[in-house]
């Protein structure tokens, strides 16, 4: 059963109505295997395929700094109460190889 106010959360935000910094941070407080995580990745799916009429793009995302967040979202790998990884950040000769490497085909349309 998913919780109600995680339902009201995500039927508000997907009718663009605004979502407060409390409810967004409630929101965030489900652990990555809940049914309230999958409810919202299913219905950004949905909503990704309905603004895009169904279309994509190829994007890529380089972890170039990497550590700790004391977003501590419950769902993440990185949230500071539970993570052991250390801070990190990637030379920039490191990151210029991945960036050629995953643009070598001309396919990718955005690198973040």
């Amino acid at each position: 059963m998913v919780d109600e106010r995680f339902l009201r959360i995500m039927e508000d935000g997907l009718a663009g109505r605004k979502v407060s910094k409390d409810d967004c941070i409630y929101a965030l407080s489900f652990s990555e295997d809940s049914a309230e995580a999958d409810y919202a990745k299913v219905n950004a799916d949905r909503y990704m395929r309905k603004c895009c009429n169904n279309t994509g793009q190829i994007g890529v995302q380089i972890g170039v700094i990497t550590g700790p967040c004391a977003g501590d979202c419950k769902f993440c790998n990185f949230n500071e109460s539970t993570t052991t990884c250390e801070p990190f950040i990637m030379p920039e000769e490191v990151l210029s190889g991945y960036v050629k490497e995953v643009t070598r085909y001309g396919d990718v349309t955005n690198v973040d």
